[in-house]
């Protein structure tokens, strides 16, 4: 996949995670809020995510993405300085990834989303650039090797969950979400979404709309409501797992909430259709 990168502007780091860091030491530390998150200081925020390999061929175009597998246990880890992330390292099954922000660049891409890339221009992450910004969780989606024709795609989820002792008794959510397509003509695509979920924390329902795509190689945005997605799961513990469907594909949305008390919810989805459509990413509500 190219990476699509606009003009670099002046634009804080920091809105790559959802907030900014109060005192601390330089030790590494678990993620509570980004209240608690150090001025000075690295914090790993722990979660899940899923991958893929994928090759493109740099000129049709044409993108294969292999079945992506997950979601799995990974971890996003940022070292701040002043309040604002020096680096963002992911750790995942098969597509882990690392920008060091001090020498790649972080640049506004397709209005409400941001992307940080890599100096080399090969690791790119992109995360949503949201107000108000998430207290509780982060979410995004990256890609390796960018340019080269194969590397690996992968969306995560990462926060501090609820525990399920602590779930009230309904609640209804909002936010956006983020992800990788490919379509039946092979091409690829960035996609972000709006998300809704509604929970009596025994059952949930879980509905995207106003999906928007662009193209990796082209850069040329559309609405793609055919990737819309909903559907209905269970919730076990602190955890929910929904199978979802659009007109395009059918598969799985899964996540946990986040917050002493729910506060936000958070997850992962991987769909699938005929012709090779594939569709996966993250997402985040509060």
């Amino acid at each position: 996949m190219q990476t699509i990168v606009k003009p670099a502007l002046a634009l804080g780091a920091a809105a790559l995670l959802s907030g900014c860091g109060s005192s601390g030491g330089t030790i590494a530390q678990p993620f509570t809020s980004f209240s608690n998150v150090p001025a000075d200081g690295t914090v790993v925020i722990t979660g899940e995510a899923i991958a893929a390999n994928y090759t493109q061929n740099l000129v049709s175009g044409e993108v294969t993405i292999t079945s992506p597998s997950g979601p799995n246990p990974a971890s996003l880890r940022s070292r701040f300085a002043s309040s604002v992330p020096q680096d963002v390292v992911i750790e995942a099954p098969s597509a882990n990834a690392s920008i060091d922000l001090a020498s790649g660049a972080v640049v506004p891409i397709s209005g409400r989303r941001i992307v940080a890339v890599s100096a080399d221009g090969r690791t790119v992450y992109i995360s949503e650039d949201v107000a108000p910004a998430y207290e509780y969780q982060t979410y995004g989606t990256w890609l390796t090797e960018a340019g080269t024709g194969s590397g690996a795609v992968g969306a995560g989820s990462f926060g501090a969950q609820t525990p399920a002792s602590s779930l009230p008794g309904s609640a209804s959510y909002s936010g956006s979400g983020l992800g990788f397509a490919r379509d039946a003509a092979g091409q690829g695509f960035y996609t972000d979404f709006d998300v809704a979920a509604t929970t009596d924390f025994s059952t949930i329902t879980v509905t995207s709309s106003n999906t928007v795509a662009e193209n990796v190689t082209t850069a040329a945005t559309s609405a793609v409501p055919t990737l819309d997605f909903s559907g209905s799961g269970s919730v076990t513990g602190n955890r929910f797992s929904a199978t979802i469907t659009s007109v395009e594909t059918t598969g799985t949305a899964s996540g946990t909430f986040y917050g002493p008390n729910a506060e936000e919810f958070g997850g992962t989805f991987d769909t699938s259709g005929p012709g090779g459509v594939v569709h996966f990413g993250a997402f985040g509500g509060q």
